[in-house]
């Protein structure tokens, strides 16, 4: 009985709930959506970054933050230089060509983020490199595409770091200790 009775403790102490972080997130996430529909625009890419970039504390979103403009920056360009070359050589979208292309391409993205020393940049530099490269339809200007995509990322980290300002942190002891929710 004993041991049933430490294992149901256990559970009522680390038992999934509600937590700040996750009412944050949620937050952030519809400061997005408010954003995008005001100016008419996706919220897709934005809500993404806010949710990335959500963390316990203030200084902690801020750090995730920086990462995230690091890597949307990163991405961004190569997304752009991409795209340039597909209208430069003329390279139609033959679909098993072209994310071989768009596969490879992520090594010099991911490089570029070990050299700068941001390897936690990597994942979101790919993540926008991605969206820029493949999901791009029939602009004749890839830049202003790009740049969409980077200003709708920028959009989620705000939110996110605003989010974050705005609402107190909780007491150390009263933190989550589970995984990013």
């Amino acid at each position: 009985m004993d041991l049933i009775t430490k294992l149901f403790d256990r559970y009522k102490r680390n038992r999934p709930h509600v937590g700040f972080r996750i009412i944050k997130t949620v937050t952030a996430v519809f400061l997005c959506a408010l954003a995008g529909e005001l100016h008419d625009q996706p919220v897709y890419f934005s809500m993404i970054a806010a949710v990335i970039c959500m963390q316990n504390t203030t200084g902690e979103t801020l750090e995730a933050a920086f990462n995230q403009v690091i890597g949307t920056v990163i991405g961004g360009v190569f997304g752009v230089a991409l795209l340039y070359l597909e209208l430069l050589i003329g390279l139609e979208r033959f679909m098993p060509l072209y994310y071989l292309v768009c596969s490879l391409f992520l090594i010099p993205v991911i490089l570029t983020t070990l050299i700068i020393k941001k390897s936690s940049a990597s994942a979101l530099a790919c993540i926008v490199f991605l969206s820029i490269a493949v999901f791009r339809l029939g602009t004749a200007y890839p830049w202003l595409y790009a740049l969409q995509r980077v200003i709708d990322i920028i959009i989620g980290v705000a939110a996110a770091f605003l989010i974050n300002i705005i609402l107190p942190n909780r007491p150390e002891d009263e933190r989550e200790t589970s995984a990013p929710e």
